[in-house]
Protein backbone atom coordinates (compact mmCIF):
# COMPACT_ATOMS: atom_id res chain seq x y z
CA UNK A 1 0.00 0.00 0.00
CA UNK A 2 2.58 2.55 0.92
CA UNK A 3 4.61 1.34 -2.15
CA UNK A 4 1.68 2.59 -4.23
CA UNK A 5 0.98 5.55 -2.68
CA UNK A 6 4.78 6.91 -3.46
CA UNK A 7 4.10 5.54 -6.91
CA UNK A 8 1.20 7.34 -7.18
CA UNK A 9 3.07 10.43 -5.87
CA UNK A 10 5.97 10.10 -8.06
CA UNK A 11 3.73 9.72 -11.39
CA UNK A 12 1.97 12.68 -9.99
CA UNK A 13 4.94 14.93 -9.66
CA UNK A 14 6.47 13.28 -12.85
CA UNK A 15 3.06 14.56 -14.71
CA UNK A 16 3.21 18.23 -12.98
CA UNK A 17 6.32 18.93 -14.06
CA UNK A 18 5.61 17.91 -17.62
CA UNK A 19 2.70 20.36 -17.77
CA UNK A 20 4.87 23.05 -16.04
CA UNK A 21 7.62 22.27 -18.89
CA UNK A 22 5.13 22.87 -20.98
CA UNK A 23 2.87 25.68 -20.26
CA UNK A 24 6.35 27.22 -19.51
CA UNK A 25 7.49 26.94 -23.11
CA UNK A 26 4.32 28.16 -24.85
CA UNK A 27 4.93 31.03 -22.60
CA UNK A 28 8.48 31.20 -23.81
CA UNK A 29 7.85 30.98 -28.10
CA UNK A 30 5.47 33.85 -26.91
CA UNK A 31 7.98 35.75 -25.08
CA UNK A 32 10.64 35.61 -27.74
CA UNK A 33 8.15 36.63 -30.84
CA UNK A 34 7.42 39.53 -28.65
CA UNK A 35 10.83 40.63 -27.96
CA UNK A 36 11.58 40.82 -31.61
CA UNK A 37 8.86 43.11 -32.62
CA UNK A 38 10.15 44.80 -29.13
CA UNK A 39 6.58 44.96 -27.72
CA UNK A 40 8.69 44.70 -24.31
CA UNK A 41 5.54 45.38 -22.02
CA UNK A 42 3.77 42.54 -23.14
CA UNK A 43 7.14 40.39 -23.06
CA UNK A 44 7.33 41.54 -19.29
CA UNK A 45 3.85 40.06 -19.08
CA UNK A 46 4.46 36.82 -20.55
CA UNK A 47 8.03 36.41 -18.46
CA UNK A 48 6.20 37.05 -15.21
CA UNK A 49 4.20 33.99 -15.91
CA UNK A 50 7.25 32.06 -16.60
CA UNK A 51 8.52 33.53 -13.22
CA UNK A 52 5.38 32.14 -11.32
CA UNK A 53 5.66 28.66 -12.83
CA UNK A 54 9.10 28.51 -11.62
CA UNK A 55 7.96 28.93 -8.58
CA UNK A 56 5.37 27.31 -8.24
CA UNK A 57 6.65 23.60 -7.17
CA UNK A 58 10.03 22.48 -6.28
CA UNK A 59 10.19 20.30 -9.41
CA UNK A 60 10.06 23.47 -11.50
CA UNK A 61 12.53 25.19 -9.69
CA UNK A 62 15.25 24.42 -12.47
CA UNK A 63 13.00 27.33 -14.63
CA UNK A 64 13.90 30.05 -12.20
CA UNK A 65 17.28 30.75 -14.10
CA UNK A 66 16.25 31.59 -17.27
CA UNK A 67 12.46 32.71 -16.30
CA UNK A 68 14.24 35.71 -14.23
CA UNK A 69 17.00 36.55 -17.04
CA UNK A 70 13.87 36.82 -19.56
CA UNK A 71 12.29 38.99 -17.04
CA UNK A 72 15.20 40.82 -16.74
CA UNK A 73 16.15 40.95 -20.55
CA UNK A 74 12.95 42.27 -21.21
CA UNK A 75 13.23 44.79 -18.81
CA UNK A 76 16.35 45.55 -20.03
CA UNK A 77 14.71 46.30 -23.80
CA UNK A 78 12.09 48.65 -22.01
CA UNK A 79 14.94 50.92 -20.60
CA UNK A 80 13.32 49.66 -16.66
CA UNK A 81 16.83 49.59 -15.83
CA UNK A 82 16.70 48.98 -11.92
CA UNK A 83 14.12 46.15 -12.16
CA UNK A 84 16.60 44.83 -15.13
CA UNK A 85 19.29 45.01 -12.36
CA UNK A 86 17.24 43.53 -9.65
CA UNK A 87 15.70 40.49 -11.93
CA UNK A 88 19.47 39.70 -13.42
CA UNK A 89 20.50 39.99 -9.68
CA UNK A 90 17.66 37.06 -9.15
CA UNK A 91 18.82 34.98 -12.27
CA UNK A 92 22.35 34.90 -11.56
CA UNK A 93 22.09 33.63 -8.04
CA UNK A 94 19.48 31.13 -9.59
CA UNK A 95 21.98 30.17 -11.83
CA UNK A 96 24.69 29.59 -8.83
CA UNK A 97 21.67 26.64 -7.93
CA UNK A 98 20.89 24.85 -11.39
CA UNK A 99 23.82 25.77 -13.73
CA UNK A 100 26.99 24.84 -14.75
CA UNK A 101 28.55 29.06 -13.96
CA UNK A 102 31.93 27.91 -15.50
CA UNK A 103 30.07 26.83 -18.80
CA UNK A 104 26.45 28.41 -18.55
CA UNK A 105 26.72 30.81 -21.58
CA UNK A 106 23.35 31.64 -20.07
CA UNK A 107 25.32 32.42 -16.46
CA UNK A 108 27.54 35.19 -18.14
CA UNK A 109 24.85 36.53 -20.08
CA UNK A 110 23.44 37.11 -17.35
CA UNK A 111 26.34 38.94 -16.12
CA UNK A 112 26.30 40.59 -19.08
CA UNK A 113 23.16 41.93 -18.99
CA UNK A 114 23.56 42.80 -14.87
CA UNK A 115 27.23 45.17 -16.09
CA UNK A 116 24.62 46.87 -18.85
CA UNK A 117 21.88 48.04 -16.24
CA UNK A 118 24.81 49.13 -13.80
CA UNK A 119 26.19 51.09 -16.27
CA UNK A 120 23.12 52.47 -17.58
CA UNK A 121 21.91 53.65 -13.88
CA UNK A 122 25.02 55.46 -13.91
CA UNK A 123 27.09 52.58 -11.66
CA UNK A 124 30.41 52.57 -13.97
CA UNK A 125 32.91 51.14 -10.99
CA UNK A 126 30.42 48.10 -10.57
CA UNK A 127 29.52 47.62 -14.18
CA UNK A 128 32.99 47.84 -15.16
CA UNK A 129 33.57 45.16 -12.41
CA UNK A 130 30.58 42.81 -13.88
CA UNK A 131 32.31 43.12 -17.25
CA UNK A 132 35.67 42.21 -16.23
CA UNK A 133 34.59 39.36 -14.37
CA UNK A 134 32.52 38.15 -17.80
CA UNK A 135 35.66 38.49 -19.44
CA UNK A 136 37.77 36.50 -17.17
CA UNK A 137 35.09 33.62 -17.66
CA UNK A 138 35.48 33.43 -21.32
CA UNK A 139 37.49 31.53 -23.60
CA UNK A 140 39.18 31.96 -27.26
CA UNK A 141 35.79 29.94 -28.36
CA UNK A 142 33.39 32.61 -27.10
CA UNK A 143 35.13 35.41 -29.24
CA UNK A 144 32.42 37.23 -30.75
CA UNK A 145 30.68 36.93 -26.79
CA UNK A 146 33.98 38.64 -26.09
CA UNK A 147 33.78 41.45 -28.61
CA UNK A 148 30.50 42.02 -27.91
CA UNK A 149 31.40 42.27 -24.04
CA UNK A 150 34.59 45.18 -25.01
CA UNK A 151 31.87 46.90 -27.24
CA UNK A 152 29.88 47.30 -24.20
CA UNK A 153 32.74 48.70 -21.91
CA UNK A 154 33.80 51.00 -24.66
CA UNK A 155 29.80 52.12 -25.40
CA UNK A 156 29.88 52.82 -21.42
CA UNK A 157 32.50 55.76 -21.67
CA UNK A 158 31.25 57.23 -25.06
CA UNK A 159 28.32 57.60 -22.80
CA UNK A 160 30.00 59.27 -20.68
CA UNK A 161 32.21 60.75 -23.01
CA UNK A 162 35.30 60.04 -21.48
CA UNK A 163 37.36 59.94 -24.99
CA UNK A 164 40.76 58.84 -22.52
CA UNK A 165 39.27 55.58 -21.51
CA UNK A 166 37.40 55.08 -24.84
CA UNK A 167 40.77 55.03 -26.35
CA UNK A 168 42.48 52.77 -23.61
CA UNK A 169 39.90 50.37 -24.09
CA UNK A 170 39.92 50.39 -27.33
CA UNK A 171 44.09 50.07 -27.26
CA UNK A 172 43.38 47.31 -24.54
CA UNK A 173 41.36 45.16 -26.56
CA UNK A 174 43.38 46.02 -30.17
CA UNK A 175 40.13 47.51 -31.58
CA UNK A 176 40.10 50.19 -34.55
CA UNK A 177 40.08 53.55 -33.22
CA UNK A 178 36.85 55.32 -34.14
CA UNK A 179 36.44 56.57 -37.40
CA UNK A 180 34.31 59.34 -36.47
CA UNK A 181 36.66 60.85 -33.94
CA UNK A 182 38.95 64.46 -35.05
CA UNK A 183 42.04 61.97 -34.79
CA UNK A 184 44.16 65.64 -35.22
CA UNK A 185 42.21 67.18 -31.98
CA UNK A 186 42.93 63.50 -30.10
CA UNK A 187 46.82 64.34 -31.19
CA UNK A 188 47.14 67.61 -29.93
CA UNK A 189 45.26 66.98 -26.46
CA UNK A 190 47.68 63.83 -26.25
CA UNK A 191 50.48 66.36 -26.46
CA UNK A 192 49.11 69.07 -23.65
CA UNK A 193 48.83 66.45 -21.36
CA UNK A 194 51.92 64.98 -21.76
CA UNK A 195 53.89 68.09 -21.51
CA UNK A 196 51.37 69.34 -18.25
CA UNK A 197 52.92 65.90 -16.45
CA UNK A 198 56.45 66.52 -17.40
CA UNK A 199 56.12 70.34 -15.60
CA UNK A 200 53.99 69.01 -12.69
CA UNK A 201 55.46 69.37 -9.43
CA UNK A 202 53.37 68.47 -6.25
CA UNK A 203 53.58 70.29 -2.90
CA UNK A 204 53.50 68.27 0.28
CA UNK A 205 49.71 68.27 0.63
CA UNK A 206 50.01 67.25 -2.75
CA UNK A 207 51.85 63.97 -2.37
CA UNK A 208 49.02 61.81 -0.77
CA UNK A 209 48.08 61.80 -4.08
CA UNK A 210 50.37 59.91 -5.62
CA UNK A 211 51.87 56.67 -4.97
CA UNK A 212 55.56 55.13 -6.31
CA UNK A 213 55.22 51.59 -7.18
CA UNK A 214 57.08 49.41 -5.33
CA UNK A 215 58.10 45.57 -6.03
CA UNK A 216 55.78 43.16 -6.17
CA UNK A 217 52.43 45.47 -6.50
CA UNK A 218 50.31 45.92 -9.18
CA UNK A 219 46.59 47.66 -10.12
CA UNK A 220 44.64 44.86 -8.15
CA UNK A 221 46.86 45.58 -4.46
CA UNK A 222 47.09 49.46 -4.68
CA UNK A 223 42.80 49.71 -5.15
CA UNK A 224 42.65 47.75 -2.01
CA UNK A 225 45.16 49.96 -0.32
CA UNK A 226 43.78 53.47 -1.33
CA UNK A 227 40.27 52.27 -0.84
CA UNK A 228 39.60 52.99 -4.64
CA UNK A 229 38.96 51.01 -7.98
CA UNK A 230 41.24 49.34 -10.55
CA UNK A 231 39.27 51.24 -13.41
CA UNK A 232 39.36 54.84 -11.14
CA UNK A 233 43.07 54.14 -11.37
CA UNK A 234 43.76 53.34 -14.96
CA UNK A 235 41.08 56.33 -15.65
CA UNK A 236 43.22 58.50 -13.34
CA UNK A 237 46.44 57.72 -14.70
CA UNK A 238 45.12 57.18 -18.40
CA UNK A 239 47.00 53.60 -18.27
CA UNK A 240 46.35 51.61 -21.75
CA UNK A 241 46.75 48.59 -19.95
CA UNK A 242 46.99 46.95 -16.22
CA UNK A 243 50.61 46.76 -16.48
CA UNK A 244 52.64 48.88 -14.05
CA UNK A 245 56.04 48.67 -13.48
CA UNK A 246 58.65 49.40 -10.55
CA UNK A 247 59.37 53.24 -9.94
CA UNK A 248 56.60 54.61 -12.09
CA UNK A 249 54.41 57.57 -10.68
CA UNK A 250 50.44 57.12 -10.49
CA UNK A 251 47.98 59.17 -9.10
CA UNK A 252 45.62 57.26 -6.76
CA UNK A 253 43.24 60.24 -5.70
CA UNK A 254 42.04 63.12 -7.32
Amino acid sequence: MKNLFFSKTFIYLVSFQLNAQSSWDQLDVNYQSLMLESKTEKAIKIAEKQVEIAHSSETSSYLKPLSYSNLAGAHLQAKNFELAKINYKQAIEFGKVFLDTSNSKLFKSDLNGLAIAHSRLGHTDTAMTIFRNVLSRLSFRDSSFKKQVHLNMIDLFKRLQNETMVNNLRAEFNLAADTSCDCNKEKELSTIHSEDSKEFHPTKSEESKFHIVQKNENLYALSRKYNTSVEKLIFLNKLSSYKIVVGQKLQVKK
